[in-house]
């Protein structure tokens, strides 16, 4: 389970750094935030035998309870990057002092030899253990982490939530929605970290479980996978919602299947392997009757497959593909060398005016107000 759990990590790390950091390198303080809080529920569900085969996670779960402190810190640095579009200066860093504090704490500890750290971290409350300590021991800042890190978490929550609620109509969907997520994956982990520290409590401070209660763990990265449109930065939430609903159609329950022909499956593939290959919605005159021709389908078939399987209306499906295509143009910066109507062109719109209906239609902004969000150069109406 302790390997699954830094593997489904890494992986979440990988996609959040791939989707996230062009356009917004403060995704950097959600990544260690995340890292921070995977060390903390792993300390509570495992017992410190168990990262004796993971020397690098083991050196750093002998740290962890300073480690514990940048959590809060850095989550409020990573909205406020979300909020300003970049990493900046922010009041936020006020809030690394008790980890700083904590830091120079641990000095004479850093210096020892790993043995000698493993003994100290596994015999905390023995006096001799005091000395390699500036202030104040293990036992000591365990308990100053179960009072302060609940409340700094509470209190940035709450922060966030009031934020949300009193911003809604001022935020971008995009940014809203981001932070709404983030939102509920705070309050997942800080439940899962909530929920195991009270097993520890009434178990009398001995480890869980790892048999009964290691799965929790996997909860940290999990709650960032459960809102692939956050950790994919799916801006305008069309492209993964055509591959999901496609797949669901396809592979729906029996009711639906054994109401929908054998033929019109195969066909259904055929069109969308047809649109994803030929890109063929990129000519301005693109209509059903051109699948009809090309494919040579039954124009009766081509209608029932939008309708019955893909379920989504064809004019749709079309502006759907054709925004898709203008916002990879915009991600690619082709509007800093090409016009708004030169990309509504390519894209297969036959002027300004229906691109301009179209794209609001699909993302719920217009291009401009897309590319101000989410692109590293901007233009003015």
């Amino acid at each position: 389970m302790l390997n699954a759990n830094l593997i489904l990590f890494s992986l979440v790390a990988f996609i959040l750094l791939r989707n996230h950091f062009k356009k917004n390198k403060g995704i950097i303080y959600a990544i260690i935030a995340m890292l921070a809080v995977c060390f903390k529920v792993m300390v509570e569900s495992f017992p410190f035998g168990y990262f004796d085969e993971h020397p690098l996670t083991q050196r750093a779960v002998l740290i962890h309870p300073i480690i514990n402190f940048i959590i809060a810190p850095l989550v409020l640095l990573y909205i406020e990057s979300v909020l300003k579009k970049g990493l900046t200066l922010s009041r936020y860093f006020l809030l690394f002092i008790p980890f700083l504090i904590c830091l120079i704490n641990f000095l004479p500890f850093y210096y020892l030899p790993i043995e000698d750290k493993i003994q100290i971290y596994t015999h905390a409350n023995d006096e001799s253990a005091h000395e390699y300590f500036i202030w104040f021991s293990y036992p000591v800042l365990r308990s100053i982490n179960n009072m302060y890190n609940p409340l700094i978490g509470m209190i940035t929550m709450g922060y966030l939530f009031q934020f949300l609620i009193r911003n809604k109509e001022k935020l971008s969907k995009k940014t809203y929605f981001n932070l709404l997520q983030l939102s509920i994956i705070l309050v997942i982990n800080f439940i899962t970290i909530r929920v195991l520290m009270f097993y520890r409590y009434i178990s009398d401070g001995q480890q869980i479980s790892p048999e009964f209660l290691g799965v929790i763990c996997i909860l940290v990265p999990l709650s960032f996978i459960i809102f692939p449109n956050f950790i994919y930065d799916n801006a305008n939430n069309s492209d993964l919602n055509l591959y999901f609903r496609m797949m669901n159609r396809l592979t729906c329950n029996g009711e639906n299947k054994d109401s929908i022909k054998g033929e019109l499956l195969t066909d259904s593939t055929r069109i969308m392997n047809y649109l994803n290959e030929e890109k063929p919605y990129l000519s301005a005159g693109f209509s059903l009757h051109d699948i009809v021709s090309t494919l040579d389908i039954p124009q009766k078939n081509v209608t029932d497959c939008f309708n019955k399987v893909i379920k989504i209306p064809f004019p749709r499906m079309r502006n759907q593909l054709r925004v898709d295509y203008a916002t990879d143009m915009f991600r690619n910066n082709s509007h800093l060398k090409i016009s708004i109507e030169g990309i509504a062109a390519e894209s297969g719109f036959n002027n300004r005016a229906t691109f301009y209906k179209a794209f609001r239609e699909v993302t719920n902004t217009t291009p401009i107000e897309w590319i101000k969000e989410n692109c590293g150069y901007t233009l003015e109406e």
